[in-house]
């Protein structure tokens, strides 16, 4: 098993946060981004969903712990025929709570993973992600 932390450089995608609490990776529709029921999916771990995604169309994304009106921390688990990663999603930067926008922002987070796969699979998602981010290997 290998573990990484990774720093997010922004934001991947802006998620309906019931959808995602229902563990389905659904865009925020006009109403959810007006009442800012939205959750933010860093560009980091939206890279590691379609990795996952373009190697298992069948894979399945599965949320552990969701965020919340507390805490914008989520555990979430991304499971395939020959992978499974534990993603956690953890607020770093932003001065958060002084500010409270920090959430909002993709580049606030960082993400820790846990990688349970084939050296077929795992090395290239590693590759990918030093190329990209800045890794930190736990």
């Amino acid at each position: 098993m290998k573990i990484i932390r990774a720093q997010a450089t922004g934001t991947g995608r802006v998620l309906s946060h019931f959808r995602f609490r229902a563990s389905e990776l659904t865009p925020a529709s006009a109403l959810d981004r007006c009442t800012n029921l939205t959750t933010i999916l860093p560009d980091v771990m939206n890279d590691v969903i379609n990795y996952c995604e373009k190697i298992d169309p069948q894979y399945t994304f599965r949320v552990i712990i969701p965020n919340g009106p507390t805490s914008a921390s989520f555990d979430v688990v991304l499971k395939g025929n020959n992978f499974k990663i534990l993603c956690s999603r953890r607020l770093m930067r932003g001065w958060f709570p002084l500010n409270p926008f920090a959430a909002e922002f993709g580049s606030n987070y960082d993400v820790i993973f846990s990688i349970a796969a084939e050296e077929s699979f795992e090395t290239p998602l590693l590759t990918m992600l030093k190329e990209k981010y800045m890794i930190f290997e736990v």
